[in-house]
């Protein structure tokens, strides 16, 4: 089994059992069955060719947010999924939300995580500035008072884990998404 940086991690198989490390190795394999561990969304054309198959989604990501006063759910809902269809990432894996403890009040993200189940992580200040991240923003240090809100969060959700998608603004809101680290 190998895991997000491509680190091999010991599993003892049975001997009826192939481990294949891509798509290609499964479709080369010619197995009659396979199980997928993945956080990513499969191609359509890998779905049709894969021989039967369970498809088994690990809660690995964390997805932080930034967002403008008022941001309705319907938005939260339309711009977290796009962003991570977009960046081939599925939505079943998310694990958790997190913001800056100012949005600790934000109607449409409370909204949002409520009706898909996923708790939000609130970071003080001080904790989000004391993360180093990709894309500093001026904005966000003149309003809000830190380089950033999206990028630090999910570093901080995923444990210090690697971003896996660095701030994508849509519309209201700002988001980034990390690996969640063990």
């Amino acid at each position: 089994v190998y895991g997000p940086e491509g680190e091999s991690v010991y599993v003892k198989l049975k001997k009826n059992v192939i481990l294949c490390r891509s798509m290609g190795e499964i479709l080369d394999s010619h197995c009659k069955a396979s199980i997928l561990i993945t956080h990513e969304l499969l191609p359509e054309e890998a779905q049709k060719s894969l021989p039967v198959h369970v498809v088994i989604r690990p809660k690995v990501l964390a997805v932080g947010l930034g967002c403008n006063r008022g941001t309705a759910l319907e938005e939260f809902e339309e711009g977290v999924f796009s962003i991570l269809k977009q960046h081939h990432l599925s939505e079943k894996s998310v694990k958790t939300l997190a913001t800056a403890e100012l949005k600790r009040d934000e109607e449409g993200l409370l909204k949002f995580a409520d009706k898909h189940g996923l708790p939000i992580r609130f970071w003080s200040k001080e904790e989000l500035e004391a993360v180093q991240i990709p894309n500093p923003s001026e904005t966000v240090s003149k309003f809000v008072g830190v380089r950033g809100v999206a990028e630090p969060s999910a570093i901080l959700a995923a444990n210090g884990g690697k971003l896996i998608v660095e701030k994508v603004k849509h519309g209201n809101l700002t988001m980034a998404v990390a690996f969640i680290s063990i």
